[in-house]
């Protein structure tokens, strides 16, 4: 089998958002070999970014700021791979 790059998840997050979910993205970031999640919800705050971070993940939020919270479009991805990121210039925050 070939690896796997990137996971999409798309509106379901309100359904799942548990620790048990969020513990199974977290190894997938860190031990599973994915590189990213491309998260994309209706809500415009989510719960589980929160979650990531909070377990050490990295949220990269692709909506403009400026107007307030907005988390409809995220990327998740392991601190390890955001800081190799950062030292390409790729930076993912």
């Amino acid at each position: 089998p070939g690896e796997l790059d990137f996971c999409i998840i798309s509106c379901v997050m309100i359904y799942v958002t548990t620790d048990e979910v969020l513990d199974g993205f977290m190894r997938l970031l860190t031990e599973g070999g994915v590189k990213a999640l491309l998260v994309s919800e209706r809500d415009m705050q989510l719960t589980a970014c929160e979650m990531v971070e909070a377990r050490g993940g990295c949220v990269r939020r692709l909506i403009d700021q400026a107007h307030g919270k907005d988390e409809r479009q995220t990327v998740w991805c392991s601190s390890d791979f955001a800081a190799g990121l950062r030292k390409t210039g790729e930076a993912i925050e």
